[in-house]
């Protein structure tokens, strides 16, 4: 199948994002939201940017019991039924409430359209719809990379019988890092589920202190195994 559009690029954030904390500076794909400046309550988040809990909690399909996590984005206008772009690829890790914020459609209309209501019935591949509903009675399709095809060397030919040198001392080697550039709707715990590593390694390897503060356009470094 062909492959569907990257999902780098959501959630798109527009307006005045040095003010994201406050209600009405930003929009989140197209709709009026807020990025959490620190880990709360819905209630004290709530009140804090002058909204009722109950309204909040219905706007995000959030439960009662769930915690604001720091950075991420929530939407002050409600969600629509489709989103901008057709299809999501599953990663490892989301869920059915993650992928409907990343492309701010409302939770129901998203299990409606693939007829699936469960976290647990998710699986990495899976191709999402998120603008026509999926016909009854066809499976959700998967998605994977195609593997680069391998061709085999030649044989060798004889080589003239050489004397060896005596083996050199193998000098361990430095370790080896690449870099992230933080987008959008991007938290340390989104980045480091991405590079198989730990929250904590992450915060050590870029002297990020207890707050977990990263900004838009920052370069993580990544220790590469």
């Amino acid at each position: 199948m062909v492959a569907p559009k990257a999902a780098n690029s959501f959630p798109k954030i527009t307006g005045n994002t040095s003010k994201a904390s406050q209600r009405k500076q930003i929009l989140v794909n197209n709709l009026e939201g807020v990025q959490a400046a620190g880990t709360a309550s819905t209630s004290s988040f709530s009140e804090e940017i002058g909204i009722r809990e109950r309204r909040f909690i219905k706007l995000n399909d959030l439960p009662e019991t769930e915690q604001i996590e720091q950075g991420a984005y929530y939407y002050t206008q409600r969600k629509l039924s489709s989103a901008e772009v057709a299809t999501h690829v599953v990663e490892a890790g989301e869920t059915l409430w993650t992928i409907s914020q990343k492309y701010g459609i409302r939770l129901a209309a998203l299990k409606s359209k693939n007829r699936i209501r469960k976290d647990s019935e998710l699986r990495p591949g899976m191709v999402l719809n998120l603008k026509e509903p999926r016909k009854r009675g066809t499976e959700i399709p998967t998605y994977s990379e195609p593997k680069p095809v391998v061709t085999s060397p030649p044989p060798p030919t004889a080589q003239p019988k050489v004397e060896q040198a005596p083996p050199q001392k193998v000098q361990p080697q430095a370790p080896t890092y690449s870099f992230h550039t933080v987008s959008a709707g991007e938290t340390l715990f989104s980045i480091s589920k991405r590079y198989g590593i730990s929250v904590e390694n992450l915060k050590q390897l870029n002297g990020i202190g207890n707050q977990n503060l990263i900004t838009i356009g920052q370069k993580l470094r990544i220790l590469i195994p």
